[in-house]
This record gives C-alpha cells, sequence and structure tokens, in this order.
C-alpha cells in the first residue's frame, strides 16, 4: 500500500484525485477514502465522507485507529478496509460528491494559498508570521 501512495505523490492539485484505500467504519458511518500517505507525519490526506461536513483533510493514522475501536466497542462490529486493485479516481467512488469535492478541495487550496501569501507578506514586512 505504502508503494502505491508513493508512486502517486502528492495529488494535492489534482483535478480527480487517486484513491489508494479506503477505511469504513461499521454500519458506514464514516468513510475515508485516502489519497495520500505521508511518511514523516504518520498520516494518510483524503476525503472524508459521513460527517456533518466532509471534506478534505490529513488525519494521523493513529487517529483513525482510534475512531475504529470506539466505533467496535459501541456497534459490536469490525471496521473494513477496501484495498483497491489499483488507485481510482475519487469521481469514480464518489460519483454525487464529484462537484462538492471538487469545490472543497479548490476552498482548501485557496485557504492554504492565502495563509502562504500572508506569511510572504509579514516576511517581506519584517514580521514574524501568524501561527
Amino acid at each position: 500500500m505504502k508503494l502505491q501512495f508513493k508512486a502517486l505523490g502528492k495529488q494535492e492539485f489534482a483535478d480527480d484525485p487517486k484513491v489508494v484505500t479506503i477505511f469504513k467504519t461499521p454500519g458506514e458511518k464514516l468513510a475515508f477514502y485516502m489519497t495520500e500517505y505521508r511518511e514523516k507525519e504518520d498520516c494518510f490526506f483524503g476525503y472524508v465522507k459521513g460527517t456533518s461536513v466532509d471534506s478534505w483533510g490529513s488525519i494521523p493514522r493513529n487517529n483513525i485507529e482510534a475512531i475504529y475501536k470506539v466505533d467496535q466497542e459501541i456497534s459490536g462490529q469490525d471496521r473494513t478496509r477496501t484495498q483497491l486493485s489499483k488507485p481510482t479516481p475519487i469521481s469514480e467512488l464518489v460519483p454525487a460528491f464529484k462537484e462538492p469535492i471538487m469545490v472543497a478541495r479548490l476552498n482548501c487550496l485557496m485557504e492554504e494559498q492565502q495563509k502562504k501569501n500572508e506569511q510572504e507578506r509579514d516576511q517581506d514586512q519584517g514580521q514574524e508570521p501568524e501561527h
């Protein structure tokens, strides 16, 4: 699995990022569509579906394990992990979310770019960047 993530590299600017693996909680209340694995941070990046606000983001591997453990204790069912035979565009896995996914990714990228611009502006003005 790590090799597939490594081969794809960063997909943060991909129009339709490819999912390598899917983690689902029992009852499929939550689904994590993982598009990247960041080994240094030991975290995944992908799309989380099933929350009040479906969104893109990073989640540490141990947080996923903790979520599954709590959900398993409550439901008595085990989690599922789907290792895809090949990386698959997220729009093929979640077609109803193609447009919202693209909008959410754009918003996330715009926020990141705005933060970078603010940091560059602060550095140009000789100020410490805000955290």
